[in-house]
């Protein structure tokens, strides 16, 4: 049932709460609400049709499933929806026990939705808790899915993406917990299985924590795993036996035999390995058969033995500050090794305490609005009203399932702490109606606190999506999870757009921009970056899909950019063009450029550069080329893979005068040469030292922490996912309230 005590009425302006104001708590689970279906019945039969009727006409998208044991006799199917939400009330509370051959859960054919808060028990099957793949052609496509506070325990295979027809991509695994699987606790099955983004997880007794492969089977396909824990595994907690693109970052592995082992293969797979503890690996932290490029950067290992080099790599690598405990030589390869700042050091140096990983988001049943479904832009900005008077209690503004006509901006004002939040990207959508120019949609004065949750914004091409404007207070950050931006092939100026901030952090993950015949990501410095002040504005993306833009990304005027871990498939004629005064570094990225490989506009371009721009572990498919004035030109490609086809020479500096540039330990692709997928490169340009730790330094710097309440003086915004179409820009962050339209 839903507390509807706490439920306030939006036209009237009414407000109760239950008990005293909750606590301020940093990010947390808001709901139920009335528009979402509540489960009834425990029986298999009632969850399944229950699942059934979810997103279908006359029915909600979003199930909650209130406390209890529910025991699965026959797997449950959700097949071909679209946006739908399975959420429990809590994860320690809501369990699916499995009482049969399993698997407990199929996901089939289901794209953009979430499954949370829920304990799914194997009850010690040898078969999977949880599967997510396609068994027909004609179902969606499994991506942009979410599974956040869940536990998967007592199971042959936890969760495995991708195996039948279709893969899966774009998946978020959040705060998740895993234990006592026999098999694979995360395995991607097939080679559409790409970006499986795990962060703040804990596998613990996996017989493989995550990976492709699990010692017996091989899939495909590529994850990533950040700020997790993976200990206890019986073969590895990393098991790679295809390649692709791969990123272990800021992670904490103990006592398996190996944290990360790649099975010999004759292919490429550039990987990430960074600022990662590795604690007693009872053979070796690190066996890489591939044949790479892999970056180590600022490692720290507790070696259990001397007997194996602790890091073993087949082909190319380039290291950087790793700190081992064992010498004289801890990391050993076959192939080329640029290696600087390794220190042999003592292990009573080494932290070895285990991390805190952020807990289960809790409920504090903060006091709500509602409004009432297809309400007018007058009437929904009256709970807006009502819940800015609450500042300091984080209250709710809830637009339930349903089309609202949007003809003048919502306007959150500054230092507000409300939570705009909707039943999610299919279900509730704010469309403008209003005169060309208008715009926004929605408008955030700053400093802000204000959260956005769970809906779509569709501009109708003629206003902004979301504007947010004085936000470039001296410490602000921007914080953005699983938004979307761009549908329709027809945003106009840029999917997001960050505009002349010089303070403004903006950090991003598990997010998609697409589909625009303009840029999908500007980025322009502040009037300080402009003239070369150091400032701390950036953009950083940490996780991130794109394709079919006319380029995907755009920085100038002092802008500063970080991009990692990005699947890119764009239709346009290159993948960035990077001029003047700025800062960039893309940190394992996959740029497929499709027909406009060798085209007259290459891949990246580099232009008058007064800066420096970094292209590490990735795998452009066309050419990088740098011209212009380079007397204050510095850009370093290295450590990735060239794909095919192949176009040579395809790192170009033609600056006058001559800028500063380097291609380190970077390989390509072959077709010609039989029992191998590439070749190396013949390193070119500055390759010292000095050189190439400075052009490493932006993505060494850069680490995703836990979010924190920032003080009320500056802007602490974050959007969880939101999805923006057709706008003008479907993002824009700026200084002034005039440059949004």
């Amino acid at each position: 049932m839903v507390d509807v005590q706490r439920v306030v009425n939006a036209a009237l302006g009414q407000a109760c709460v239950i008990g005293p104001a909750p606590a301020t708590s940093d990010d947390e689970f808001v709901g139920p609400f009335p528009s979402w279906t509540t489960l009834s019945g425990t029986s298999n039969a009632a969850i399944q049709t229950a699942l059934n009727d979810l997103g279908t006409a006359g029915h909600s998208h979003v199930l909650y499933v209130p406390c209890g044991t529910y025991t699965i006799t026959t797997t449950l199917t959700i097949t071909s929806k679209e946006g739908i939400s399975v959420l429990g009330a809590d994860p320690t509370c809501v369990t699916f026990q499995l009482s049969g051959a399993g698997p407990l859960l199929h996901v089939n054919g289901v794209s953009y939705s979430k499954f949370s808060r829920i304990t799914f028990d194997g009850g010690g099957s040898t078969s999977a808790v949880l599967i997510e793949q396609a068994n027909n052609s004609g179902a969606f496509f499994d991506t942009g899915n979410e599974y956040a506070d869940d536990v998967f325990q007592n199971a042959g295979v936890g969760y495995r993406c991708g195996w039948m027809v279709n893969g899966c991509s774009e998946i978020s695994i959040l705060r998740d917990h895993f234990s006592n699987i026999t098999g694979a606790c995360v395995f991607a099955g097939n080679g559409n299985t790409l970006d499986i983004w795990v962060r703040y997880s804990v596998f613990n007794h996996c017989g493989v924590s995550a990976g492709n492969y699990d010692g017996t089977n091989v899939g495909a396909g590529n994850f990533h795993i950040y700020n997790s824990i993976l200990k206890n595994s019986t073969l590895y907690d990393i098991g790679i036996g295809n390649t692709q693109l791969f990123s272990f970052r800021d992670s904490y592995f103990s006592s398996s035999p190996y944290a990360i082992f790649g099975a010999g293969t004759s292919n490429p797979a550039p990987m990430t390995i960074g600022s990662n503890t590795f604690i007693s690996q009872t053979t070796q932290s690190i066996n890489l058969g591939d044949q790479g490029p892999v970056l180590l950067m600022d490692n720290a290992t507790l070696q259990a033995s001397a007997t194996l080099p602790s890091a073993f790599i087949s082909v190319d690598g380039v290291a950087v500050s790793n700190q081992y405990t064992l010498g004289p030589s801890p990391i050993a390869t076959s192939g080329r090794l640029f290696e600087t700042g390794t220190q042999i050091v003592s292990p009573s140096s080494i932290n070895t305490t285990e991390p805190t990983l952020p807990g289960f988001q809790p409920n504090l049943n903060r006091m709500v609005f509602e409004v009432a479904v297809g309400s007018s832009a007058s009437v929904i900005q009256t709970a807006i009203n009502s819940a800015v008077a609450l500042n300091g209690s984080r209250p709710v503004v809830h637009l339930p399932e349903g089309s609202y006509s949007i003809n003048v901006p919502l306007y959150i004002p500054a230092n507000s702490d409300l939570q705009l939040t909707g039943d999610g990207y299919f279900a509730t959508l704010l469309n403008w109606t209003g005169t060309a120019g208008t715009g926004p949609v929605i408008l955030i004065g700053g400093p802000s606190h204000a959260t956005l949750r769970d809906f779509r914004v569709n501009a109708g091409l003629q206003a902004d999506g979301i504007g947010v404007y004085s936000i470039d207070q001296s410490g602000s950050r921007v914080f953005m999870h699983g938004v979307q931006m761009g549908a329709d092939n027809l945003a106009a100026n840029s999917n997001l757009f960050y505009d002349g901030l010089d303070n403004a952090v903006l950090d991003i993950e598990d997010t998609t921009h697409s589909a625009t015949s303009g840029t999908g990501v500007n980025v322009t410095g502040g009037p300080l970056a402009s003239i070369g002040t150091s400032v701390p504005g950036m953009v950083r993306f940490f996780s991130a899909t794109s394709g079919d833009e006319a380029l995907p990304y755009q920085v100038s005027n002092g802008g500063t950019l970080l991009v990692r871990d990005e699947w890119n498939e764009s239709q346009g004629p290159a993948f960035a063009n990077i001029s003047g005064r700025a800062l960039v570094t893309f940190d394992g990225v996959h740029a497929n450029l499709h027909s406009n490989v060798g085209q007259s506009t290459p891949g990246v371009v580099v232009s008058n550069l007064i800066g420096k721009v970094s292209i590490l572990t990735s795998n452009p498919q066309d050419r990088t080329v740098i011209s212009g004035n380079g007397t204050n030109t510095q850009v370093l490609q290295a450590a990735g893979v060239q794909e095919c086809p192949l176009v040579s020479p395809y790192f170009i500096d033609n600056t006058s005068p001559a800028g500063t540039s380097g291609l380190l330990n970077h390989r390509e692709c072959t077709t010609t040469v039989p029992g191998t997928g590439s070749l190396a490169t013949a390193n070119a340009g500055n390759n010292g030292t000095t050189f190439i730790t400075s052009m490493l330094a932006q993505t060494r710097a850069a680490h995703q922490v836990p979010l924190t309440t920032l003080s009320n003086s500056v802007t602490d915004l974050r959007m969880y996912r939101v999805w923006t179409n057709r706008g003008t820009n479907g993002i824009h962050l700026t200084t002034v309230r005039a440059n949004l339209h």
